[in-house]
């Protein structure tokens, strides 16, 4: 009985007697949280949309620097959640394809519109942004990057790049900087 008494706390917050699992450790105060975690990240959560509310710029800022620092972890974690929608309600994915293409398909203009607005888009952005944006494609050999080459090198469209032809490519281009970098430790 006592040892359960040890092992438990009351969260001030919600009232709830929980065990000390439930709550996080202050190592400058030497004590468990008052709170709860629930508790605390429901109000860390109220307290950050509260934010984003009455500073919506400062929020779209620190967002699109965040997602200049970790676009290729994104897009690999965006992939992999697609995947695994995919996996899990195939019919509701090829419905939702069937439908895009449709739209594509039968409204050529809200397309053109959707095209105009996202160049638009990247227009009215920071420039400096764009190039750490294109840099960091560059280097990590991202499919965007190389299909720019393919289309600037061979004259093809965009819809016409096969995903064998990336892949030759990218491992070209890697080559290509491999001597490159063997050349300079030479000289």
């Amino acid at each position: 009985m006592m040892i359960e008494e040890v092992n438990t706390k009351r969260c001030t917050k919600c009232g709830e007697v929980k065990s000390l699992e439930q709550f996080y450790w202050r190592k400058t105060e030497l004590r468990f949280s008052s709170w709860c975690k629930f508790c605390e990240n429901l109000q860390r959560c109220q307290s950050l949309s509260q934010e984003r509310k009455k500073n919506p710029e400062k929020a779209r800022e620190t967002w699109h620097r965040y997602r200049i620092r970790h676009l290729q972890e994104m897009r690999i974690h965006d992939a992999e959640r697609q995947k695994l929608y995919r996996r899990r309600f195939p019919e509701k994915a090829r419905l939702l394809a069937r439908q895009s293409r449709l739209r594509r398909v039968n409204d050529p203009e809200r397309c053109a519109v959707f095209k105009t607005k996202r160049a638009q888009y990247y227009l009215s952005q920071d420039k400096e942004a764009l190039a750490k944006n294109a840099k960091i494609q560059r280097a990590f050999l991202m499919d965007g990057y190389i299909k720019v080459c393919i289309r600037r090198k061979y004259h093809c469209e965009t819809n016409n790049i096969t995903p064998e032809m990336v892949a030759l490519e990218r491992e070209h281009i890697s080559l290509m900087r491999l001597i490159r970098q063997k050349k300079k430790e030479v000289a």
